[in-house]
């Protein structure tokens, strides 16, 4: 499906960046009616997609991880986001590269929805319950729709990590525009990298107890 036909009265001359200076209301107002009709089929084809992609039954496991975490909306930002940094920057990687994200399309739902992607190489054989132990109190790691591990071959690090940092299709700059001023209000960099000699604790956080999932 053609994107650019319903939104080229917001887009630049090119065609593949919105125009700075459209009616930000209308944009909106045109992302939220679009995205109700859309987003259930496109979910699905992305589904199907990275199922497809991912499914390297002779690979087995690698030593290359692309992870999502899905923080509990119950729990504060500030809670998520520094279980996140921890996660981040342990050694169980030999290196890792992250982001901070939201699903929030308009002003008034920035922040809903936090999440964050992390590419990286592993560095520990237990490296999985050792991440899992460092954000078990901020999201369900036992549910993989919320701490989403998936190893990846070697030749997909450079897809993910453009995935993460680089201009999504059309339908989800919306979000991505509210991603730039909820890092920008909240302090959060657009990416966070982490090698081994980066120093962290061995043990979960302080006065955390979790059990394996």
């Amino acid at each position: 499906m053609d994107y650019h036909e319903y939104y080229k009265e917001f887009l630049t001359p090119c065609g593949t960046r919105i125009n700075p200076s459209c009616n930000p209301a209308l944009f909106f107002k045109r992302v939220i009616t679009i995205t109700q009709c859309l987003e259930e089929v496109e979910r699905t084809k992305l589904k199907q997609s990275i199922s497809q992609s991912l499914k390297c039954k002779a690979l087995g496991k690698t030593p290359y991880v692309f992870l999502t975490v899905n923080f509990d909306p119950s729990k504060s930002f500030e809670e998520c986001f520094k279980a996140g940094q921890k996660l981040g920057n342990r050694k169980i990687w030999e290196w890792a590269h992250w982001v901070h994200e939201q699903r929030g399309e308009t002003e008034e739902a920035a922040g809903n929805g936090h999440h964050l992607h992390l590419v990286a190489k592993l560095a520990a054989q237990n490296a999985k319950t050792r991440a899992k132990t460092t954000v078990c109190h901020v999201c369900q790691v036992g549910n993989s729709a919320i701490f989403n591990w998936k190893y990846i071959p070697e030749e997909y690090i450079e897809d993910k990590l453009a995935y993460i940092t680089t201009e999504k299709a059309l339908e989800k700059q919306a979000k991505q525009v509210i991603d730039k001023t909820w890092r920008i209000q909240n302090n959060i960099s657009p990416i966070y990298h982490n090698a081994t000699e980066l120093q962290e604790e061995a043990t979960g956080p302080k006065g955390q107890s979790c059990s394996k999932a």
